[in-house]
């Protein structure tokens, strides 16, 4: 999904302003850091049952489960996160954005596990439907582990001279990523409430959900002045003026063929149209 994948680009490093790392175990000694925070639901519509929170990796076009938890039955529904491995190694690339360190992103989602096997069911280009549903995401904070640092930390000092460490950080960001500040690994996090359909793609291997379309153009029998034999309306965004040809327009339709979670595909069919002089409609915007 464009979150992650545009929040790297975005980051504006001179800004950040507190660091993270490693903290104590708690507890399990084979834990390496836990995460903390709650899940919140603004409408009140949100139930709790079967409500887990994940962590997802991001790289590129990727996905990858990390670990997930459920929350308890109440709103607002705390969570501790406990993560004991770190991020698969084809997950963490130098970020020009960060001096070149070696950087892996995470990503905090609340989602219902509707089939109840404990666990996010993340979808492939080949799934024909979701299993669980997101709800919940957190448009404030992305988990960044750093594996290694070859330029040194100070490319990625903020105004008061702190950096972030190697291993598990915490970034906050506004929401154009104008701003970003390292926060401690202990701040208490908060995923609201979103079940849109572009938090659903969070769940796609492939980091969001594709997009290809085919397009052809063929010209309307003669007399037919438009879809439906009359204009279409003066501000109907499916219409193109030409403006080598006057005399024509075109009409495109867009026709979805293959309608998956992760991938969705359409034909595009432009009709050229002949429009007959001293009939277009009031306002029409072609010469």
């Amino acid at each position: 999904m464009k979150r992650l994948a545009i929040a790297c680009t975005a980051l504006t490093l001179a800004t950040v302003t507190a660091c993270g790392g490693l903290p104590d175990h708690e507890g399990d000694p084979s834990t390496l850091v836990t995460l903390h925070g709650s899940v919140q639901s603004q409408s009140g519509a949100l139930g709790v049952a079967g409500v887990h929170v994940a962590l997802i990796w991001e790289s590129g076009k990727k996905h990858s489960l990390a670990v997930d938890t459920p929350v308890k039955a109440e709103f607002p529904a705390s969570f501790s996160l406990p993560v004991k491995s770190e991020p698969p190694s084809g997950f963490v690339v130098p970020s020009q954005e960060m001096g070149g360190a070696s950087v892996a992103l995470g990503l905090l989602v609340a989602y219902q596990d509707v089939n109840h096997n404990g666990k996010l069911d993340l979808l492939d280009q080949s799934s024909t439907k979701a299993v669980d549903r997101v709800v919940g995401m957190d448009e404030s904070h992305i988990l960044v582990f750093v594996q290694a640092a070859p330029n040194g930390f100070d490319v990625m000092k903020d105004d008061s001279g702190a950096v972030p460490r190697l291993g598990f950080n915490i970034l906050e960001h506004n929401s154009d990523f104008s701003k970003s500040a390292w926060d401690p690994i202990s701040t208490e996090l908060l995923l609201t409430e979103d079940s849109s359909p572009d938090a659903q793609t969070v769940m796609c291997t492939s980091g969001g959900a594709s997009s290809f379309g085919v397009g052809y153009t063929k010209q309307a029998p003669a007399g037919v002045i438009g879809p439906n034999g009359a204009y279409p309306a003066a501000d109907d965004p499916n219409l193109t003026c030409y403006a080598s040809n006057p005399d024509r327009y075109g009409y495109t339709d867009d026709t979805v063929t293959l309608d998956k979670p992760c991938i969705k595909q359409y034909q595009s069919v432009t009709t050229v149209y002949s429009k007959q002089t001293g009939t277009s409609p009031a306002g029409w915007p072609c010469p």
